[in-house]
């Protein structure tokens, strides 16, 4: 398999997964801000149906899904699995630069074991 079709069968659903998983998660805090009431009761539930953010964080965790099963398709799942959690610090450094949430450096050693378990694979 020349290196452009690997890529294209392993490259690109990786970049699709930790795209549409960091979009589902951005959309949702950003859609989750200031919900009505307590959470379960039927007014939280109209709130939650009216925002657009929500149906696209919805929408991102259906490609996601997509994504995941294109990627269990075509590698064991002890390596398609651990390598999902580079998520993790994507959705991290989003948050970071989108919502201005903090990095400690707990999170940074976290950021560390993540990238050489999945290096180790």
């Amino acid at each position: 398999m020349s290196f452009g079709r690997r890529i294209l069968r392993f490259g690109v659903p990786w970049l699709l997964l930790i795209a549409f998983e960091t979009g589902s998660q951005m959309s949702l805090k950003a859609g989750s801000a200031g919900l009505a009431g307590e959470t379960l009761h039927w007014e939280w539930f109209v709130d939650i149906g009216s925002r657009p953010l929500i149906w696209v964080g919805v929408a991102c965790y259906i490609a996601a899904f997509v994504m995941s099963m294109t990627i269990l398709s075509r590698l064991p799942l002890g390596v398609a699995f651990p390598a999902s959690a580079l998520v993790f610090i994507v959705v991290i450094l989003a948050s970071y630069l989108v919502f201005g949430e903090m990095i400690n450096v707990w999170q940074i050693m976290g950021f560390g074991m993540i990238l050489a378990g999945v290096l180790l694979l």
